[in-house]
């Protein structure tokens, strides 16, 4: 992974610099002790844009007139529904250790003042679905990514970050997995030379009645050597949390916009 996609970002007139990261590409401007901001998520990164003329900007008026831009990775606002590649079983007691990919935000604040957040842009469009009963379930995102048990030799680019699910089924009957409601706004993001992480996820099952009891445990996972830390989450919490996980597949998922 370049270190240029994520280094502060100086502007200094209203000569548009360009940052691409993945499928997105983000053109800055500065006028006076404003910072105009617009994004383009691109298919196609050959064909020419010219950013004054063709792209739907946006203005923030800062405190003073010379200011530097940090951009880092931060996991989206909502969960993400995730599915594996092939429906499987865990029986009872036993345990399963699975990959996905997801794509990151791009968090941009100034330096002088990080905890200000000027705005968030998906590197990826995500849609929106429901997870669970019409009168008991919660707004997520849906996007065609899914968990598999390994994640060796794979090209990833910039814009994704690989997370690790350690799944323990502690119920009293097998657990098929066919849908996974993962809470991605509580991971921590780690980076090496080459990649983003997050943090492990830890799921324990207690049965189709209950809820399963989740750890996002900090730590970078144990296959990722030298990794920093790098985002931190966007919900924070210091203890598990109990909620709903897994979901039998019930034809195709409702989908907005």
């Amino acid at each position: 992974m370049a270190d240029s996609i994520w280094e502060d970002l100086e502007v200094t007139s209203d000569e548009p610099v360009m940052r691409e990261i993945g499928p997105l590409r983000i053109w800055f401007r500065k006028i006076y002790n404003e910072i105009w901001i617009a994004s383009k998520e691109s298919l196609n990164h050959n064909k020419i844009v010219d950013p004054v003329n063709e792209l739907d900007w946006s203005r923030w008026v800062m405190k003073n007139e010379k200011f530097k831009l940090r951009l880092l990775p931060v996991f989206p606002d909502n969960p993400i529904i995730v599915r594996p590649e092939y429906p499987f079983r865990v029986i009872r007691n036993a345990k399963a250790r699975i990959y996905t990919i997801i794509p990151v935000w791009v968090r941009i604040t100034s330096v002088d003042a990080p905890n200000d957040i000027i705005t968030e842009i998906p590197t990826r469009t995500l849609s929106k679905t429901w997870f669970g009963d019409p009168t008991d379930g919660e707004l997520c995102y849906w996007i065609s990514t899914t968990a598999r048990r390994n994640i060796d030799g794979e090209k990833i680019q910039d814009n994704l970050a690989i997370c690790s699910l350690n799944i323990h089924n502690k119920s009293e009957s097998d657990l098929q997995v066919e849908k996974i409601c993962f809470r991605v706004e509580r991971l921590t993001i780690f980076k090496t030379d080459k990649q983003l992480w997050a943090d492990d996820t830890d799921i324990s099952y207690r049965g189709s009645e209950q809820h399963s009891d989740i750890t996002m445990t900090g730590k970078a996972p144990s296959e990722v050597k030298g990794a920093v830390k790098f985002g931190l989450p966007r919900n924070h919490i210091k203890k598990s949390i109990a909620t709903r996980t897994f979901q039998r597949l019930k034809g195709i998922p409702l989908l907005w916009e």
